[in-house]
């Protein structure tokens, strides 16, 4: 287990911004911290087509709320959409990939070299 990850929850009509992030997270990641991308299983082809190249491990919307033992998928697919992805980015940490995770809107982007040291401390605390 990683002890930091990146993740995004995203949607198609975000792919360009996410792209965009993605690629400053390849040029920038100066330890290789992996990068997740979620995004509703409907859309994963479309997202493999412009990701593949840039390191990032897409993940479904649905494989995270499975994890989650009281989550009720079709509960959530019911709300609107703004509640809905908080729901699968504060379940994330259910899928026991790192012991902690940095969730990241789609329309940032790193501007500099950055590694473990950015987010936590060297005992391993989260910065808030």
């Amino acid at each position: 287990m990683k002890a930091l990850a990146l993740y995004c929850k995203s949607y198609s009509t975000d792919l360009r911004r996410v792209v965009r992030l993605a690629l400053s997270i390849q040029r920038l990641n100066a330890e290789q911290l992996p990068f997740y991308v979620s995004v509703p299983q409907a859309e994963l082809p479309l997202f493999r087509e412009h990701l593949s190249t840039l390191g990032v491990e897409l993940l479904a919307d649905e494989d995270i709320l499975r994890a989650s033992p009281r989550i009720n998928a079709a509960r959530v697919a019911r709300m609107p959409g703004s509640v809905a992805q908080q729901v699968v980015k504060s379940e994330f940490w259910r899928l026991n990939l790192s012991k902690a995770y940095v969730c990241l809107d789609s329309d940032a982007l790193f501007i500099r070299p950055f590694g473990l040291a950015d987010f936590m401390t060297p005992d391993g605390t989260p910065y808030t």
